[in-house]
């Protein structure tokens, strides 16, 4: 049974009511990194980690082959859109969110140099402290 969230039909099965709390943790967290629900990686952003975290789990994460493919199927974007509207969130929400606010959230170094985390290397970070198992 796949779940159905906002017409989304994901291609994995999880209990709607574990989607949706692990919706809600995504939310708070991409929040505090100044990314919000009006951005239009916003939703990239929250489909990507739960794939990353739920449906490839032991793979390697390639973000173009095996993770912006699935979310294209689920959203009718393209891979490219897709990539641009992450990197684009992540950029503006470093740019525009609490400094303070920020480190407290994303505790991985940042390249100076660039001042905010790669798709990635933030994709992964989120996924990786989600305190939901299976």
């Amino acid at each position: 049974n796949a779940v159905e969230h906002k017409n989304l039909n994901l291609p994995f099965e999880i209990d709607v009511d574990k989607y949706n709390e692990i919706r809600k943790t995504i939310s708070r967290k991409i929040n505090n990194c100044g990314i919000y629900d009006s951005r239009k990686g916003f939703s990239d952003i929250i489909l990507s980690v739960i794939i990353i975290k739920y449906y490839l789990q032991d793979e390697k994460i390639v973000l173009s082959k095996n993770v912006y493919p699935v979310v294209s199927e689920i959203t009718g974007n393209s891979v490219k859109l897709i990539d641009a509207n992450i990197r684009n969130s992540i950029k503006e929400g470093w740019l525009r969110a609490d400094p303070d606010l920020i480190c407290k959230e994303y505790t991985k170094p940042v390249d100076a140099e660039k001042g905010y985390p790669t798709a990635r290397e933030f994709l992964m970070y989120i996924a990786n402290s989600i305190n939901y198992y299976n």
